[in-house]
């Protein structure tokens, strides 16, 4: 293979050092130049502290993200166990679980992402509300969504179903909302 000219570069590596047998991550970005003469110039910087964060970050994400899913599950279990005791509470019973499942869509939609697009958000937390009667209808640009942003517009989506539901367009046969 024969290179020629001028190429950028930015890579990241893992080393061990040669003396102290310390592993770290490395961060190098230049150019390249090719030809007669050989040159690299650029820089090189030790990332290692980056990199441990990262790990750890994603360590404490993967544990949290297992006690929101427990939280979940035992308020579903508590909510059922209410709803039991009350029997003609079914139709209470179904709304909440339709919205328990929406936040945890929405969580699950989150958990993996740091953004999300806004129109899986949407869809997300209207799915609760949809009847099959193409009552409700999505639309818009493609907007993408900052975590924590995505996560509040799900829940007051969530909320505005509910109220059109209770209150205004969805509460009426032939009601749209759009």
């Amino acid at each position: 293979m024969k290179f020629e000219g001028t190429h950028d570069y930015d890579v990241e590596y893992h080393t061990v050092g040669l003396d102290d047998g310390i592993e770290r991550w490395c961060s190098a970005k230049g150019k390249a130049y090719f030809g007669v003469a050989i040159r690299f110039i650029g820089t090189i910087r030790d990332i290692s502290k980056l990199k441990n964060a990262e790990a750890q970050q994603k360590l404490l994400t993967h544990e949290l993200e297992h006690r929101v899913k427990d939280t979940m599950a035992v308020i579903s279990a508590i909510a059922a166990q209410t709803f039991r005791s009350a029997p003609a509470n079914k139709a209470a019973q179904a709304t909440f679980a339709a919205r328990l499942e929406a936040f945890n869509a929405a969580h699950d939609l989150l958990s993996s992402w740091t953004t999300a697009p806004m129109m899986i958000v949407a869809e997300g937390a209207l799915a609760p509300y949809r009847t099959g009667e193409d009552r409700i209808r999505i639309g818009g640009p493609a907007v993408i969504l900052p975590a924590n942003h995505a996560m509040s517009f799900a829940l007051a989506l969530h909320e505005l179903a509910t109220n059109a539901t209770k209150y205004g367009a969805l509460s009426v046969p032939g009601g749209r909302s759009m």
